[in-house]
């Protein structure tokens, strides 16, 4: 009996983790506790996962975060194969397509280590609030890493030739791209730069302003919806404007000005999230249409016409 081959995107990003196949989609945030909860405490978007024998909880209640650069890490391993799981359908084997900053991109050793945890056969056993279980099992057959950022651009090559720019502001990187027929020259950059570092300094500036000490979760609420106290909101809108500035300072130690450019293309759940403080700050900005899922809708594109072929 022949075996059954499925084309799965992943962008396992330092806040939100989404995937795509032909089955359907998923989101959901990059946490993880080291154990299982109660199926009734789950939530939406949270799974208790058995990985590979590893007892977790992964998505949106867990409760630990890592911020670490590098996509070999553990906390994208396992929330990769929740989401394989999820996608999967029946498929017995996975050619992947997996997200991985510039400035790890371009590292042969980097691709090794991310192929190294991926490639090969995994049991993931995955039950979500509804309590269910279910049991996958199935092998990763090809992991190909494709540079955050060119998600938009690798979703539609025909109308992207020619040079692009693309700055896609993440959870904890931001990658500056500068894109050639759909692939990232070596004029790119990227540096740790991500949303984390707006939620801790304003978390710090609301508290040295004598209005609370308020806990994390909170802060990134805040930061990502507005928050209804005059005072904290302005606190939150200077810290912004103050890292859009400093964005300018790190680019400009790379002979990089995005004020002299005409058009330059913004992506990326942190773009999402500041998208007026972009647009008035930054003149040649165009924010792209889906900034938090764009790059795992685009490299499932790129490479359901790459390995389509290949998919039985």
């Amino acid at each position: 009996m022949a075996l059954k081959r499925k084309i799965v995107a992943v962008d396992s990003g330092a806040f939100n983790t989404k995937g795509k196949s032909n089955v359907g989609d998923v989101l959901y945030n990059t946490k993880y506790s080291p154990r299982h909860t109660d199926a009734g405490m789950l939530g939406e978007n949270t799974y208790n996962t058995t990985i590979n024998g590893k007892e977790l909880t992964i998505g949106n209640t867990a409760l630990r975060t890592d911020k670490r650069e590098g996509k070999h890490t553990d906390i994208h391993i396992w929330s990769t194969l929740t989401s394989i799981a999820l996608l999967r359908g029946d498929a017995d084997e996975i050619i992947l397509g997996y997200g991985e900053s510039y400035n790890k991109y371009v590292q042969d050793e980097q691709k090794k280590a991310i192929q190294s945890r991926l490639l090969g056969r995994h049991k993931v056993e995955i039950q979500s609030e509804n309590g269910k279980m279910e049991t996958h099992e199935f092998e990763i057959v090809t992991v190909h890493v494709l540079p955050e950022g060119t998600g938009h651009i690798l979703s539609n090559l025909k109308a992207n030739l020619g040079v692009k720019y693309v700055f896609d502001w993440g959870g904890s990187t931001v990658n500056f791209l500068e894109v050639i027929n759909g692939r990232p020259s070596e004029n790119s950059i990227s540096f740790p730069f991500g949303v984390h570092n707006v939620n801790a300094i304003v978390g710090d500036r609301i508290s040295k302003a004598g209005l609370g000490t308020f806990s994390d979760s909170q802060i990134k609420d805040w930061v990502s919806n507005k928050c209804t106290n005059k005072d904290i909101q302005k606190i939150i809108d200077e810290v912004i404007d103050d890292q859009l500035y400093k964005i300018d300072d790190k680019l400009a130690g790379f002979n990089i000005d995005l004020h002299d450019y005409l058009e330059v293309s913004f992506t990326g759940g942190t773009t999402s999230l500041f998208d007026s403080q972009i647009r008035k700050h930054y003149a040649c900005a165009r924010i792209e249409q889906n900034c938090l899922t764009g790059n795992v809708q685009g490299f499932y594109e790129y490479m359901r016409l790459k390995y389509g072929s290949q998919a039985k």
